[in-house]
């Protein structure tokens, strides 16, 4: 465990070099769009919000908001767990919403399914 734990403090150094660009729209974008993803497995479920914008000739996908849960211990089935995303998802878009700031479409809704 101790091993374990020296290995990943090692790593803490290489977080102080990312870099995560904040701005979501650079320049003018010709058509920006908001999407919407949901997804569960046996150990949670999630949230993520993100923008596609066209510019010019180039195409660029920022991640604007994203939340996640753990799954409960009594082990829900992944329908349900589907749904506790979705709910999630439901919750936080009216404020996603509000955020946004740019005239885009309205909000497309993912669920992939493998």
């Amino acid at each position: 465990m101790q091993l374990r734990y020296q290995r990943w403090a090692k790593h803490l150094d290489l977080v102080k070099k990312c870099k995560i660009p904040r701005r979501i729209l650079r320049g003018s974008a010709e058509k920006a769009t908001s999407h919407i993803f949901t997804d569960a497995s046996t150990y949670g479920y999630a949230f993520c919000a993100f923008l596609r914008c066209e510019e010019e000739e180039e195409v660029k996908v920022s991640l604007v908001l994203a939340k996640a849960r753990v799954a409960s211990v009594n082990r829900p089935t992944i329908p349900r767990l589907e749904l506790l995303g979705a709910a999630i998802g439901a919750e936080v878009c009216p404020q996603y919403k509000r955020w946004e700031d740019v005239a885009t479409a309205a909000p497309s809704s993912w669920k992939l399914d493998f």
